[in-house]
């Protein structure tokens, strides 16, 4: 918080200095009733994050921003795929009809200058739009995107802000409406909407990956959209990955082809739950029984029990040679790389029930 905050506060400090002094008092006081009300806000939109269910969260942010903002509607994006139209499933629109956001699609004119708006913010993350920044007033108001879209919704005035994840690509681009066309947003609007973009972003990703925070402990978790795209992974579940030798793009191909259903791959289990246009996937590492042999599980047995390849050899009527050909197996399923490791590892799992 104190990190987002310094860094607006740098530049309008900076600002004060070519003021006269009373316009400096009045300035001063801006900013601080500013830097308070957003350093609350930061508090609730994290407070949402960990109790709110995650079909709720962007509708308790927009419905707390509402009166700070004075905004009427609003739309949240969340999509890792830039290049395609915007989607309802992955859109989440506030005071607005069902339908809104794909509407466009059906005026190729609008989507042409929707697209056109889009690149100038997208070149820009972290920086809050107003609409009459990026067009003037005489080329919004008589834009196709305006009469034939926006004035149906009496969308008159808007901010909009995006952030790109550098890791994975998500796009994040929230949007806040007004009606009156006499209320434009101020300065202080604007600056309050980028300070708070970043939070918004941290917010709705740690309330994704807590919806997850009572399920399987044994399981790592990721959050993918409808194209297979990785929004947001534990760490974990990456390492888990590496370990299994396995690309994030094969889980996405995975993750996108069985929606709703669980896949038994390379000894992980993965499964995937559609979610608020999101999928939601859960990936364990498959059981023991199912991992190993029946003549595996029974030298995993008196491995255990601590005895040589010998004793293995004898208690099950094999050769050394072969026991020890089948611990490398072992060894190699498990992703240990010795005895010691693989015996922790077996009574952890507790392979003797």
């Amino acid at each position: 918080q104190l990190v987002i905050l310094d860094k607006f506060c740098i530049k309008y400090i900076l600002n004060l200095f070519s003021m006269s002094q009373v316009q400096y008092r009045a300035n001063l006081k801006t900013m601080n009733d500013l830097l308070n009300q957003t350093s609350i806000l930061i508090k609730d939109i994290y407070k949402f994050a960990y109790q709110t269910p995650a079909t709720c969260f962007k509708d308790k942010i927009f419905t707390t921003l509402k009166p700070i903002l004075q905004i009427d509607a609003g739309t949240w994006i969340t999509r890792a795929n830039t290049d395609a139209h915007f989607y309802e499933s992955e859109s989440y629109a506030f005071c607005l009809p069902e339908g809104f956001v794909q509407e466009p699609i059906h005026f190729d004119s609008v989507n042409k200058q929707i697209q056109s708006i889009y690149s100038t913010i997208a070149e820009n993350p972290g920086r809050t739009f107003d609409i009459l920044d990026i067009l003037s007033e005489s080329e919004w108001y008589n834009s196709d995107l305006y009469q034939l879209y926006c004035k149906k919704y009496q969308l008159n005035h808007s901010l909009m802000t995006t952030q790109i994840e550098p890791h994975n690509q998500v796009l994040n681009l929230v949007t806040y409406a007004r009606h009156d066309v006499d209320n434009v947003f101020t300065q202080d609007e604007k600056r309050l909407s980028e300070w708070i973009q970043p939070c918004l972003v941290d917010g709705l990703k740690i309330n994704l990956l807590n919806q997850f925070q009572h399920h399987n402990k044994d399981a790592f978790y990721g959050v993918f959209d409808t194209f297979g795209n990785l929004i947001e992974a534990e760490d974990s579940l990456i390492s888990l990955l590496k370990k299994a030798e396995l690309l994030v793009n094969t889980i996405s191909e995975l993750v996108r082809d069985n929606p709703n259903n669980t896949v038994d791959f390379n000894g992980l289990m993965i499964q995937a739950k559609s979610h608020e246009g999101l999928i939601l996937v859960e990936v364990m590492e498959s059981s023991l029984i199912k991992r190993l042999s029946g003549r595996q599980l029974e030298i995993c047995h008196h491995l255990i029990e601590g005895k040589s390849n010998k004793e293995i050899a004898k208690a099950l009527k094999l050769s050394p040679n072969t026991i020890h050909n089948h611990l490398k197996r072992i060894f190699s399923t498990l992703n240990v790389s010795s005895r010691h490791k693989a015996m922790g590892y077996l009574m952890r799992q507790d392979i003797l029930q």
